[in-house]
């Protein structure tokens, strides 16, 4: 016999949430300051980590 475990945690509303909060927070800044503030950012995804890298890399060559 097999019971499944409810599961209060709904990941797309929680991504939603996410996004409308930083596209908020976003839309007040000027291209400087998003650039400047995405720059300050540790991105713990590896994938965003490494191309923010590649992008830092390109701007000082």
């Amino acid at each position: 016999m097999t019971t499944k475990a409810k599961n209060d945690y709904d990941c797309i509303a929680s991504v939603r949430e996410i996004r409308d909060r930083l596209t908020a927070k976003m839309a007040r800044m000027s291209p400087e300051e998003r650039v400047r503030w995405l720059n300050t950012k540790d991105f713990s995804d590896p994938i965003l980590r490494r191309l923010a890298t590649q992008s830092k890399q390109r701007k000082s060559a």
